[in-house]
């Protein structure tokens, strides 16, 4: 059996949205750019090759467009169509041979892959006032062409398939005071922002130090067992918080 996978993992949107109203008729339109981290295997056979480790493929820029029309009629569905354009090449050495579609690799390979993906969406607004609650179902058409080069020989493999996804979204409308808007001074006025960490341990221990990135951190509250980042160590301290060591004591 012939498969083509592909995983990408969602690392920045851009969104510049348009919106048409009409009596009983809203158009909107828009698109985003995103950076997606490839990941996941292909395969053509029995043989797994790891996009990242085996083909080098790392991330790359793409564009997603989408037009919609929603509408007053309770029984007849929004619909909103989405297309996106997925497409990368990479080059790597590989440490081991490689089989695909037939064909033996090894050493120096280049590989491209392009995938174009145009969703159908039909759904319905439940709830539509502070909370926009919508529920419905994607068709999605795939179509996927993925192509490794190397030594003098090409092999290349196609996909093509149409399935259902179930659709769901859920949106908020949220008033924030006058206040903030006009606010001159530094918190209560408006919020502080920053970050917390929630630590809780079993039982009745408690937090009795605190280091972030190997240095000790004193911003904490022992009782409920939080850490706590303001808004102004936020961005210097991002890295360093993949490594948050909380020593904890009984009271």
């Amino acid at each position: 059996m012939k498969k083509i996978t592909l995983m990408a993992g969602l690392a920045a949107l851009s969104a510049a949205p348009f919106a048409q109203a009409a009596p009983l008729v809203d158009v909107y339109a828009g698109g985003y750019a995103w950076s997606p981290d490839t990941s996941g295997s292909i395969a053509s056979g029995s043989n797994d090759i790891d996009m990242e480790d085996d083909l080098g493929f790392d991330d790359s820029d793409q564009t997603v467009l989408y037009v919609g029309l929603e509408h007053a009629v309770p029984v007849l569905p929004n619909v909103r169509l989405r297309y996106m354009d997925l497409s990368d090449d990479a080059s790597n050495t590989l440490v081991d041979p490689i089989t695909f579609n037939g064909q033996t690799f090894a050493g120096n390979v280049n590989s491209d892959y392009d995938m174009e993906m145009l969703d159908g969406t039909f759904y319905w607004s439940p709830l539509d006032n502070v909370v926009k609650l919508d529920l419905g179902l994607t068709v999605r058409q795939m179509d996927a062409d993925f192509t490794i080069t190397g030594a003098g020989q090409q092999a290349t493999e196609s996909a093509s398939e149409t399935f259902p996804l179930a659709h769901g979204a859920v949106r908020a409308n949220l008033t924030l005071p006058d206040a903030w808007a006009h606010c001159t001074r530094p918190w209560p006025c408006a919020p502080p922002g920053g970050l917390v960490l929630r630590a809780r341990p079993p039982g009745a221990w408690r937090i009795k130090a605190v280091s972030v990135g190997g240095r000790p951190w004193s911003d904490f509250n022992a009782s409920d067992c939080s850490v706590r980042v303001n808004a102004s160590q936020l961005a210097g301290a991002l890295v360093a918080l993949r490594a948050v060591v909380v020593t904890y004591q009984r009271p």
